[in-house]
């Protein structure tokens, strides 16, 4: 059909050639048109040809080509039809049908895309991982639809939660995961208030785009914004290579790391950057999108805790990392086709608002203050010189000198949220809510230069700093009652009354008040324990 473009031709040969392409994505399959002059000048076979020659060489001169490609096709093609020779990826460049594999600098460029055909390339990708027969729909189809009930532990004190980190290689089942104990399921605040309910007051302030959430190690920073998301639709994005959620980000700072195209300390860098934290920030609006037409297919609602606990809890859940898939392919594609900066700000812009609208019409009395959280757990991980160092954001206007003095270069957190921002359409539209051991105050300045606001801006992006954690006896009595109160029968709190006796609970809070971590993974460490000692 006339309106049939280059990649619907490349779909049609791998349909045609399924056997020959199994493990190959159509889109990586590189198309040569063949014209075979009748006297050639010169020889040169496609083989000879560099990478580069093959996307700098004028037309003309190709044309003058081969002896060898003249030999198979030696007769011109019958009228309306063409001759093309059909080359696979390399190794190093193929992107298998349903395994995604790490960016890599030898992916060739094409030619840039424009915005139209970027739409296409985004679509074909989407289509092919959550087409309706793939494994990674099914599986959120059958989450949104409620027939995988939330993980819990087993054993004689079963039923509490039980999440899998990204980097435990056998799943202990009677292990809890208290960090999910008693999420609220409501947007409403909670009465006594939660550190979350404080936290989310601030970042819904139309002034507060940047919320850095700043305290000692196991101070309840992961809970709070975990509680958040629960409370507020947002995007969750963990930058460890052993924590909770995708591993997405993780993934693309070890391409930083490795791809010279981020370590030139130029305003290029930067702009690589920016397109990763879009490819990032287009990953999870596809994916929502995707499970709020699942609910609305099959007549349920798809809460904020739910799109939490995909984000979050993806493996526990069993749905897989959509979300590298879809970043992945994502990032090569960009790679490819050297794609302008402008056409994916306007692609993620658009597709960002329209999601943000459809969401507020979802819950049009909910007091989100009309604003979306994109957290960046384990963000001190982006503070580290291992991943290059860039640009600051606030250098000189129209300065282009390449300059690597200390107060002008900054770590990959800084161009990595200011590409988050290059998402928004307007001001006021989202917070970014950074969180993690070891935020130091170099990396809370990092953070305000990265951030669109103007001068004497110290009230918008102040850290949140008040994390209650544990004060008084009552409240770890509380506590103890809330995970007694879980347990699935009353053989099960009897045997929790037995490791955890009344007199054990003073010398839990004398050794360990203070910060949340230390006696929720003591009372963990407990529930698992074989002997019925106390603590």
């Amino acid at each position: 059909p006339l309106e049939a473009t280059i990649g619907d031709l490349k779909d049609a040969i791998k349909e045609k050639n399924q056997n020959v392409f199994t493990n190959v994505d159509a889109n990586w399959l590189n198309l040569w048109h063949v014209n075979i002059p009748s006297a050639p000048k010169r020889q040169i076979t496609l083989g000879s040809l560099t990478d580069e020659e093959k996307t700098t060489k004028k037309p003309e001169e190709l044309e003058d080509s081969t002896s060898e490609v003249s030999e198979v096709f030696g007769a011109a093609p019958p009228k309306k039809t063409i001759h093309i020779i059909v080359e696979r990826p390399s190794q190093d460049t193929a992107v298998p049908a349903h395994v995604s594999t790490a960016p890599s600098d030898e992916i060739r460029p094409g030619s840039p895309l424009m915005g139209e055909i970027w739409r296409e390339h985004v679509k074909r990708i989407e289509d092919k991982l959550l087409a309706p027969d793939s494994a990674y729909r099914d599986k959120l189809v059958r989450f949104v639809r409620g027939d995988q009930s939330f993980p819990t532990t087993d054993g004689p004190l079963g039923g509490l939660p039980f999440v899998v980190a990204r980097a435990t290689s056998t799943a202990q089942s009677d292990r809890p995961t208290l960090l999910f104990l008693n999420l609220p399921d409501s947007p409403e605040p909670q009465y006594p208030r939660s550190t979350a309910d404080d936290a989310l007051d601030r970042a819904r302030r139309p002034e507060t785009l940047l919320l850095p959430l700043f305290g000692v190690s196991g101070c309840g920073k992961t809970r709070t914004a975990i509680e958040m998301l629960c409370k507020n639709w947002g995007f969750y994005f963990n930058a460890s290579i052993t924590d909770w959620g995708s591993k997405d980000l993780s993934d693309l700072l070890v391409s930083i790391q490795q791809m010279q195209r981020y370590q030139n300390g130029d305003l290029n860098s930067n702009t690589q950057v920016h397109l990763l934290a879009l490819a990032l920030v287009l990953g999870r609006v596809i994916t929502l999108e995707h499970c709020l037409n699942i609910a609305e297919h099959e007549g349920t609602t798809f809460t904020q805790k739910d799109w939490m606990l995909v984000q979050v809890a993806c493996r526990t859940l069993g749905l897989d990392d959509l979300l590298t898939e879809l970043s992945t392919l994502l990032a090569n594609m960009i790679r490819l086709h050297d794609v302008n900066i402008n056409v994916m700000r306007d692609f993620v812009q658009t597709r960002f608002s329209e999601l943000r609208q459809r969401l507020l019409h979802l819950a049009p009395n909910q007091d989100m203050g009309e604003r979306i959280l994109l957290v960046i757990d384990e963000a001190q991980n982006l503070g580290k010189r291992d991943y290059g160092a860039f640009l600051s954001q606030q250098r000189p206007i129209g300065s282009q000198e390449q300059d690597t003095s200390g107060d002008v270069m900054r770590p990959v957190l800084s161009p990595f949220v200011h590409g988050l921002y290059q998402s928004l359409a307007a001001t006021g539209q989202f917070c970014v809510v950074p969180c993690g051991t070891g935020l130091s105050i170099h990396e809370l300045g990092w953070l305000q230069d990265s951030a669109p606001v103007t001068k004497d801006y110290e009230d918008q992006v102040r850290p949140f700093t008040t994390f209650r954690g544990w004060s008084s006896l009552e409240q770890v009595q509380d506590y103890l009652a809330l995970v007694r109160s879980s347990l699935p029968d009353e053989q099960a709190r009897r045997t929790f009354d037995t490791r955890v006796p009344d007199e054990a609970v003073s010398e839990l809070f004398a050794r360990l008040r203070g910060r949340f971590r230390p006696i929720v993974t003591a009372i963990g460490k407990d529930v698992r324990r074989v002997t019925d000692a106390s603590i």
